[in-house]
């Protein structure tokens, strides 16, 4: 059977296409490489991370579906966090 990779395990080409570019992500709390490590950390070494984009039930997962979300920053980054789901 067929391995399924990840865009997280293709780092290396992902971030030389992105070279010289302002990239923001749509990730959550799940967004992680087989070894546990989270896209934002990882990219953020690569390229200029600008902002974090995060679907219904926020970055960390801890909101209940429908809830109003606020926009935030993120605390290890500083980058800011927009809600899609507002």
């Amino acid at each position: 059977m067929a391995k399924v990779v990840i865009p997280a395990e293709k780092l290396d080409l992902i971030s030389s296409l992105l070279e010289g570019m302002r990239v923001g992500l749509v990730v959550n709390h799940t967004s992680l490489t087989p070894d546990l490590r989270h896209l934002k950390d990882l990219l953020s070494s690569r390229v200029e991370l600008v902002a974090i984009f995060s679907p219904e039930h926020g970055f960390w997962g801890c909101s209940q579906a429908g809830d109003f979300i606020e926009n935030s920053v993120d605390e290890e980054t500083g980058l800011p966090i927009y809600s899609l789901y507002r």
